[in-house]
């Protein structure tokens, strides 16, 4: 062993019995601080023996396992003398437990074989979060299912008309609840309808009228009493008069006694101009504030009031009930609702009018069950409903709308509707209802001789000159989306194809973003047969689909002067059945040299060039032979 050896054992020997830190005069090392946790400050580094180099041993550790780590802590560390075993050094980071079962780890980090603890410092655990299972590897334990934040679903009866299942069992059952009922031409009673429209005329005639002169407006006795201003200071007589029945006036007993045929008979207004008869009840709000409690008296008042309303000698006479902003509650009209249906009463009633009211879901459902009974209310034309103080509900809605899909007298509804099913039930309903009065005065008309013919239009007009060729002029034809060419009916619209053969003027057509049809490429295919003059057509962005194209060509097959013909980009895809077709119905043709139209399949495309090269060959040996 050389001297230099001996010496650097010599001198550590003596610093590890001197009991500090002192450096070796050979190689010095300078003191080091590591930050441990708390529950391993118990650590006492140790010593070697004299023949190896010193090491520091892993912490000792109690084998109970925190599941709350505290904060860490930095201390010295003062080695003492005890021999021990060199280890690795990453044992500073492990202790092996075999009573211990491991703590949980990050599903990230790879399961070890054994149970471990980690003395890295980490954020506190939830107290709900389960504890791990004895003896099962983190990464194998039941882990908890995340929550997924979806939209709520809303279950319903398979029995509703509205639920989902059965609108997917019967899909066009939910596409025709929004359409009111059809019924045949011969089915419709025409009588009837044209006397709906007569009462509809007459009472459009009687607003005008009152809106004219409204100090000619007739009132009822009740407002003629009422006081036509403010009472006089300290005049308590028409104080009391005044505020009578606000307060729970003496006369609105809980018997209902006071109402008599009298009682209506000052509300009752009559305007022999027009042959109406309307109950104003508008206003009169004292009566239901004296019962303004959903009770057994409320329910006793409404019944009395309408039971004496049907049996008015003059009830049957009333064609309009204006009750709004008169407090009226549910029970008033489901009262009314009920004791209609079962005798059949106001059978001439044609306006209600139940504004500003406390109406709610109760009170709409059951005027929704009268107004789809038939044999009830069958002149009724103008419902009020806005403005009530009471939200009303989406299943109200629905229900109002449903009944007038089988209503054929509304023509007028105003209520704020929040259901878009409803809002289009509506509306639809109130649409088909105007038409088909128009078409009951039509039929009258017809009928007794008197129709007569309207004037046609400025585009109507021109085609009938085009088809009479009356201008020797016109050329050209060039409509793209024209608005007036767009707002001809169907009937008009085939017309405008038809003229094209008689037509002897025109050379170019161009007919684009027009939302031409099937019934449109029919008629054009066989007036195409005809023509002799048109050399270019464009028919590009239309609703053509593969039936009407073949249709056009069929036409074009038998032209013999048509040169160029476009007509692509259509809305309706064709199909490889219609394409296969289009090829044969050219083959007689020997003008077209350019065709435009979108195919799908490269053979047919292929024949279709090669049939424009062939007419352009045959043009070109036409006019040498001209030539010669």
């Amino acid at each position: 062993m050389s001297s230099s050896l001996k010496a650097r054992m010599a001198a550590f020997q003596q610093a590890a019995s001197s009991g500090n830190n002192t450096p070796s005069p050979v190689r010095s090392t300078p003191k080091k601080k590591i930050s441990i946790p708390r529950s391993a400050s118990s650590y006492q580094p140790t010593t070697t023996s004299a023949t190896t180099t010193p090491t520091r041993t892993p912490p000792k550790v109690s084998s109970s396992y925190r599941t709350t780590p505290t904060t860490p802590t930095t201390t010295s560390l003062k080695p003492t003398k005890s021999p021990t075993t060199p280890t690795k050094p990453k044992a500073l980071f492990r202790s092996v437990s075999s009573s211990t079962p491991s703590p949980p780890k990050s599903p990230t980090r790879k399961a070890s074989l054994m149970p471990t603890k980690t003395y890295s410092p980490s954020p506190p655990k939830s107290p709900t979060r389960k504890a791990s299972v004895v003896g099962i590897s983190p990464r194998h334990q039941p882990q908890a299912t995340p929550k997924k934040f979806f939209a709520p679903t809303v279950t319903t009866s398979s029995s509703s008309p509205r639920s989902p299942k059965a609108a997917s069992k019967n899909g066009k059952t939910t596409l025709a609840s929004v359409a009111p009922l059809k019924t045949a031409d011969q089915d419709q009673d025409w009588d009837f309808l044209y006397q709906l429209a007569l009462r509809y005329d007459q009472y459009r005639s009687q607003e005008a009228e009152e809106s004219k002169n409204p100090n000619q407006k007739p009132v009822s006795t009740a407002r003629e009493q009422a006081p036509k201003q403010r009472h006089e200071p300290g005049n308590k007589a028409d104080i009391k008069k005044s505020l009578e029945g606000i307060m729970g006036g003496t006369n609105f007993t809980v018997k209902g006694d006071w109402l008599t045929n009298d009682y209506f008979d000052q509300y009752l207004v009559e305007y022999p101009q027009f042959s109406t008869l309307t109950l104003d009840f508008q206003g009169q709000g004292k009566l239901f504030k004296r019962f303004d409690r959903k009770d057994d008296e409320q329910r006793m008042i409404a019944t009395k009031f309408v039971q004496t309303l049907l049996q008015h000698p003059r009830s049957k006479e009333i064609t309009a009930l204006n009750m709004a902003d008169a407090l009226i509650p549910d029970i008033f009209l489901v009262t009314l609702a009920q004791q209609c249906m079962e005798t059949k009463g106001l059978p001439n009633l044609q306006v209600l009018n139940l504004e500003s009211n406390l109406l709610g879901q109760d009170g709409v459902k059951a005027l929704a069950e009268c107004i789809a009974d038939p044999q009830v209310w069958r002149y009724l034309q103008f419902l009020k409903l806005d403005n009530q103080k009471l939200p009303m509900g989406t299943d109200a809605e629905q229900s109002l709308g449903e009944a007038l899909l089988r209503n054929p007298s509304l023509v007028a509804v105003s209520l704020r509707v929040q259901s878009g099913l409803a809002r289009q039930q509506i509306n639809n309903s109130v649409s088909a209802n105007i038409d088909k009065l128009r078409q009951a005065r039509r039929q009258h008309a017809t009928q007794t001789g008197s129709l007569k013919e309207r004037k046609r239009n400025e585009m109507e007009q021109y085609f009938d000159n085009l088809a009479a060729n009356s201008d020797p002029s016109l050329t050209e034809v060039n409509f793209v989306g024209n608005v007036k060419f767009l707002g001809l009916n169907p009937a008009e619209r085939i017309k405008t194809a038809t003229a094209f053969a008689t037509n002897t003027t025109v050379t170019t057509l161009k007919l684009v973003k027009l939302q031409l049809d099937d019934a449109y490429a029919q008629a054009l295919g066989e007036a195409l047969t005809k023509n002799t003059t048109l050399s270019k057509i464009c028919l590009d962005s239309n609703s053509f689909s593969g039936v009407g194209i073949n249709a056009i060509l069929k036409g074009l097959g038998q032209n013999t002067s048509v040169s160029e013909f476009e007509i692509r980009h259509q809305s309706k895809t064709m199909s490889s059945s219609d394409e296969e077709t289009l090829p044969a119905h050219l083959a007689d043709n020997k003008t077209i040299v350019k065709l435009g139209v979108d195919v799908r399949t490269p053979l047919i495309k292929t024949q279709l060039e090669r049939k424009t090269s062939e007419n352009r060959e045959y043009q070109r040996k036409l006019r040498v032979g001209q030539r010669k």
